[in-house]
């Protein structure tokens, strides 16, 4: 029996939608032998500012579960999540992802990467050394039963479009982003390491790729924001490796 729980942001969210089809596509089993929970979450919880008062922001996440044959398959994503700043308190579903019995995969980073360790200018500022401790530690405090397999982030895009009308987060070059991505995934695969825990599942290698080009992006209008998300297909291809990893079905 295995039980994989999988949590992470937007791009975790991307992966989701796919797991029903996937599951299909891998075990040939009929809609009826299989059971699907599909739950989705509104929370509301508390960020401190710096004049000590306090600012409610709502976080949208959602979980898709499968589950067939004693095992199952959960995806939780919150988009927009960073690894340093993950609010495991937020989830009371995390509570039930320590067992003894589960995989715990853990798929944060990208955000750190693509807006924060490339940028020495800000207040506050923790490089990508500091960022993956935070990340890890907090991590294995929070799972000390379940097996733990980090996800290593999805590689940084070389170019990013925005909507013209959301102006948020700078503009960081590709190559000081591509350089943090490779800092990051190295520090984290030692700290892994250093514990005794296995290596990252590596994006990069599962898709044989060193960045994200544009054709692998999606080519239509900027419905969410931005486009730096991948077309479906890479998620699937990411999504096999994962089950194939974890011997999920077998």
């Amino acid at each position: 029996m295995n039980n994989v729980y999988i949590y992470g942001d937007s791009h975790a969210l991307k992966m989701s939608a796919l797991i029903f089809n996937n599951f299909l596509k891998k075990t040939g089993v009929s809609e009826k032998e299989y059971s699907i929970v599909n739950v989705k979450n509104t929370k509301s919880f508390v960020h401190k500012i710096e004049n000590n008062e306090k600012k409610y922001i709502t976080t949208h996440s959602d979980m898709v579960s499968l589950e067939y044959n004693n095992s199952s398959l959960s995806i939780l994503s919150t988009p927009g999540r960073s690894a340093l700043n993950y609010n495991y308190d937020s989830h009371d579903i995390l509570k039930k992802f320590n067992k003894d019995n589960s995989i715990v995969m853990p798929w944060l980073g990208y955000i750190d990467i693509k807006n924060w360790i490339p940028d020495k200018t800000l207040k506050n500022y923790k490089d990508a050394k500091e960022v993956v401790e935070i990340y890890f530690e907090n991590t294995v405090k929070r799972f000390p039963n379940s097996k733990i397999i980090f996800i290593n982030p999805v590689p940084q895009f070389e170019i990013i479009i925005a909507q013209a009308s959301f102006k948020s987060d700078k503009a960081i070059d590709f190559e000081k982003r591509h350089e943090s991505h490779l800092e990051f995934t190295e520090i984290l695969k030692n700290k892994c390491i250093d514990n005794g825990l296995e290596i990252p599942m590596d994006i990069a290698n599962i898709l044989n790729i060193e960045w994200v080009t544009t054709d692998m992006q999606y080519n239509k209008s900027i419905k969410h924001l931005y486009n730096d998300h991948l077309r479906s297909e890479f998620y699937d291809i990411i999504l096999d490796s994962i089950i194939d990893k974890t011997k999920l079905w077998n």
